[in-house]
C-alpha cells in the first residue's frame, strides 16, 4: 500500500473524459443483479489470493531443466519464456546432452547468470546434485511457456499433496502445420473440463492403447523432485537431446499416483510440426513398449492385439506420405516391423 500522505494534487494531470461519457451508463445482464452471486465470486477470488500468497511464502524452488539441441534462436526463445514467467522462484541449468556443443560467447553469457547453470557432456551423472528444485520443469528448445504456465501448476500441487505431478493438454504451433499426419493423436480432456485428476494407471493405459501423446509433450509437464529421482531423472529416456516421450509416461506415471491435468493453452511453439523422422521414431518407440508391456504380463493379449491393430491400420494409412520424407534407412525399419495380421 502506497505511504500516508504520499500523492500530491500537483502530481495529477487534468484529462478531459467528455469523449466519454456515453460510454459510463451502468449495464447489467437481464437488467438485475445477483448480489448474493457477487458476494459469492468475490469470496472466491479472495480464496484464490489468499491460496496463491500462502504456496509463494514457501519459497517453493522450481528447476527448469532447458535442453540444448544445436538450434540457437529455439534455444534463446525458450530461455526467454522462463525469463518472463509470472513464478518468481526459478533456477535454470542448462543440459547441453547431444552431439551439439554451445558457442563459446553463448555458453559465457549464459554462466555469467548466477540463476542459470550450464551442464555439458554427462549431465544426468551431475544433475540430481546441481538441480535443487522442489519442483522440475523440462523446457525442450523451441517451446514456449506462458507467463502463468508454472505458477498455476505449483499452486495446484502444493494444495493437493497427494498428486504427484500436473501437466496440460493445451499446446499450439505458431505456425499451421502442413503434415499433420506425422503427429499421433493427443490425449485430452473432455471439451466441458478446465481440469481434473486422472490416476496414472488410467492415464498410462490409454496413451499406451492408442498410441496417444500428451500434445504439451514434455515442456507442459511439472514433476515433483521425488518422481524425477524415482526415473533416474529421466537418463535412458533420451536419444541425443531428442526425448523419448511415450518412454518418459511409462516411468512417470505411477499406477496409483494422482495426477493434476489442465485443459489450458499454456505451451507453444514456433516448430510446427513433427518431421516424418520423428514420428517415424516415436511409433517404433510405440511398438516396442506394446511387445515389453506384452511380456511382463502389464497388458493383456486382447488390449495388444488391438493396439498392434491400430499400429498396423495408421502405418497403412500414412506410408506414402513418410516415404516422401523420412530417411530411407529408417522407413525400412519403420515398415518391416511384424504387425498381427
Amino acid at each position: 500500500m502506497p505511504e500516508k500522505n504520499s500523492f500530491s494534487i500537483v502530481d495529477a494531470i487534468p484529462a478531459n473524459l467528455g469523449a466519454y461519457r456515453e460510454e459510463c451508463v451502468l449495464r447489467y445482464t437481464d437488467g438485475c443483479v445477483d448480489p448474493e452471486t457477487n458476494v459469492l465470486r468475490m469470496a472466491e477470488l479472495i480464496a484464490d489470493s489468499y491460496c496463491r500468497q500462502k504456496v509463494l511464502a514457501c519459497h517453493r524452488i522450481v528447476s527448469v531443466l532447458l535442453v540444448y539441441d544445436g538450434n540457437e534462436e529455439a534455444f534463446l526463445a525458450s530461455l526467454q519464456s522462463i525469463r518472463q514467467q509470472s513464478y518468481p522462484f526459478l533456477e535454470v541449468v542448462v543440459l547441453n546432452m547431444g552431439e551439439h556443443l554451445l558457442g563459446e560467447a553463448l555458453r559465457l553469457s549464459l554462466e555469467d547468470d548466477s540463476a542459470t547453470q550450464v551442464l555439458q557432456g554427462e549431465v544426468f551423472t551431475r544433475l540430481p546434485s546441481v538441480a535443487k528444485g522442489d519442483y522440475i520443469q523440462w523446457l525442450l528448445p523451441g517451446d514456449l511457456l506462458e507467463k502463468v504456465k508454472i505458477e498455476e501448476m505449483v499452486v495446484v500441487l502444493e494444495t493437493h499433496p497427494h498428486t504427484t505431478m500436473a501437466f496440460c493438454t493445451g499446446y499450439s504451433p505458431s505456425v499451421a502445420s502442413h503434415a499433420s499426419s506425422f503427429v499421433p493423436p493427443h490425449f485430452a480432456l473432455n471439451a466441458d473440463e478446465q481440469m481434473e485428476f486422472v490416476i496414472g494407471a488410467d492415464l498410462r493405459h490409454n496413451l499406451l492403447r492408442y498410441g496417444l501423446n500428451i500434445a504439451s509433450g514434455l515442456s507442459g509437464a511439472l514433476f515433483r523432485r521425488n518422481s524425477m529421482e524415482e526415473a533416474s531423472w529421466l537418463s535412458d529416456c533420451f536419444i541425443g537431446s531428442r526425448p523419448m516421450l511415450l518412454t518418459i509416461w511409462m516411468k512417470t506415471l505411477r499406477d496409483d499416483g494422482v495426477n493434476a491435468i489442465f485443459a489450458e493453452l499454456w505451451v507453444r511453439s514456433y516448430i510446427p510440426y513433427w518431421s516424418a523422422d520423428t514420428y517415424i521414431l516415436y511409433r517404433i518407440e510405440w511398438y516396442y513398449i506394446l511387445e515389453k508391456a506384452l511380456q511382463q504380463g502389464l497388458m493383456g493379449e486382447d488390449i495388444y492385439k488391438e493396439a498392434m491393430r491400430i499400429f498396423g491400420e495408421t502405418r497403412l494409412r500414412v506410408a506414402k506420405a513418410i516415404e516422401a520424407e523420412a530417411s530411407p534407412e529408417l522407413y525400412e525399419a519403420y515398415m518391416s516391423l511384424d504387425v498381427l495380421s
